[in-house]
């Protein structure tokens, strides 16, 4: 974890120890104490992949040639933290644990494509969606409309969709990553 200031005139400055003296030399002749915190965001850090803000509002006395001088600083802390200072649970990761297959139908058949997917969350759920892409016109991959499912049943297909590709976006909710799978290849004969 390091500390941050929002004072410092290098404000991206990490602050490995506590300087309270804005750039001035003489870090001892200020006396640091806590005066404040604040708590981390857990929302931030559901979305920033365990990353939130905490901090600390530090009040400092001048003594010796600084006397009658008061600071107060802001030190944030970046790093996986909660409320209570320990780490964040892990996001919950997305595994294809089987990838959908290439297919082989007739003239005028539907084919079908599968994924079998798990999420290391037991609270969290998966959805779907299916993607193509038309090999005859060379485009990127589009939406398949309605196709939300582990399973996606093509319309029926001709010999003109040889070539075309198929795959699925898994996603996941409490701030699991999406994970695409790997493309699986249409042939019609």
């Amino acid at each position: 974890m390091a500390l941050w200031s929002n004072t410092d005139e290098a404000a991206s400055a990490p602050k490995s120890t506590v300087d309270v003296t804005n750039g001035n030399t003489g870090v001892e002749a200020y006396g640091a104490s806590p005066v404040g915190t604040f708590g981390v965001d857990v929302e931030e850090a559901a979305d920033n992949a365990g990353i939130a803000h905490a901090g600390w509002v530090l009040r400092t006395v001048g003594s010796g040639g600084r006397a009658g001088r008061t600071t107060f600083e802001t030190l944030v802390a970046m790093g996986s933290m909660t409320a209570d200072g320990d780490s964040l649970p892990p996001l919950p990761v997305i595994t294809i644990d089987t990838q959908p297959q290439a297919n082989s139908i007739s003239d005028g058949a539907n084919a079908t494509f599968t994924v079998v997917s798990s999420i290391s969350d037991a609270d969290a759920t998966l959805s779907y969606q299916w993607e193509y892409a038309l090999a005859a016109a060379n485009t990127s991959f589009i939406t398949v409309s309605g196709a939300t499912s582990a399973a996606y049943e093509t319309p029926a297909q001709s010999t003109a969709n040889t070539g075309d590709l198929f795959r699925v976006v898994v996603s996941g909710t409490n701030g699991a990553v999406d994970v695409t799978s790997n493309t699986a290849l249409l042939t019609v004969t």
